[in-house]
């Protein structure tokens, strides 16, 4: 889980450095502190496969997790 959220950062990094424009940054941000599915219409075409795979990844670690009753430590990494 781990190495995913790591990849994750990284791509998210450098789409922030290298790809994107301060409008489409700001609702990609947006987005993110919201955690909502339905903001992936908010975010440019590109940055929804980025955003979706975030989602799905903090997903399963929600499904890993419940089972081992430490589901709080998804909704912390959320939000930091």
């Amino acid at each position: 889980m781990m190495t995913k959220v790591l990849k994750m950062t990284s791509i998210i990094g450098d789409t922030f450095d290298a790809y994107a424009t301060f409008d489409e940054l700001v609702t990609f941000n947006d987005a993110i502190q919201r955690w909502d599915a339905n903001a992936t219409e908010s975010i440019p075409p590109y940055m929804r496969l980025v955003y979706q795979a975030l989602l799905d990844i903090y997903s399963e670690m929600e499904q890993v997790l419940s089972k081992d009753g430490k589901l709080d430590r998804v909704y912390y990494a959320k939000y930091e």
